[in-house]
C-alpha cells in the first residue's frame, strides 16, 4: 500500500525554515537552491549582456 508523502517523510513535521506546511517547504526547498540562484544570476548576465545592459 502506498502511504502519503507527509506520513513517509514528515513524521515530525520538521519543515524547512519558517515553513508551516509541505507545499512551502518543497516551494522554500526549490527555490532557494543554489542551484536556482546560479541560474537566476547567470540567466540575469546573460540578458543584461544581450540588451546591452551594463
Amino acid at each position: 500500500m502506498i502511504k502519503p508523502i507527509k506520513d513517509t517523510y514528515f513524521k515530525s513535521e520538521n519543515y524547512l525554515g519558517k515553513s508551516e506546511n509541505i507545499g512551502q517547504h518543497f516551494y522554500t526547498r526549490k527555490f532557494t537552491a543554489e542551484f536556482t540562484l546560479e541560474m537566476n544570476r547567470s540567466v540575469q548576465k546573460a540578458l543584461d549582456s544581450w540588451s546591452g545592459v551594463k
